[in-house]
């Protein structure tokens, strides 16, 4: 097994990461920039027709809407450019879920809601990457490739 020749080809698509040989991950940062503004309208669409406004938007943009932006973060090697407009994404959201006006402080916002940065979420992930990676048994190849 291990004297066969590797296969080398231009792109993989791996749990929906798309991955090239340059190490460009323009074409997935690309698919979740378009997804931004959907997620953000759906948000606000789906709390609107709820009773409880405020839980119904956290909820959803905690379990559902924030997981799908940073999908892939333990790898994908995510633009401060990416991160400015989940960020600000994130603080329209904040403001909107709280009711107050744009010249509010999105820091402040956030953290009235309880949300950290979207770059904070993509350390933790990736931290959370590198320790399930190290429990791993030394013959899975992610433990492989690490060592």
């Amino acid at each position: 097994m291990m004297s066969q020749p590797v296969l080398i080809i231009r792109v993989v698509l791996y749990l929906g990461v798309v991955l090239t040989r340059r190490r460009t991950f323009t074409s997935h940062i690309q698919a979740k920039k378009s997804q931004l503004t959907f997620l953000s309208a759906r948000t606000k669409v789906w709390a609107r027709q709820s009773m409880d406004r405020r839980r119904t938007a956290e909820a959803y943009w905690t379990s559902s809407v924030m997981p799908i932006l940073l999908y892939g973060a333990e790898i994908v090697p995510y633009t401060k450019t990416w991160f400015k407009e989940v960020n600000t994404a994130q603080s329209v959201m904040a403001k909107w879920i709280l009711g107050v006006n744009k010249r509010f402080s999105a820091t402040a916002a956030r953290g009235i809601v309880g949300w950290l940065p979207p770059a904070q979420l993509a350390m933790i992930s990736k931290l959370r990457f590198w320790l399930t990676v190290k429990q791993m048994t030394p013959s899975r190849w992610p433990r492989r490739i690490l060592n």
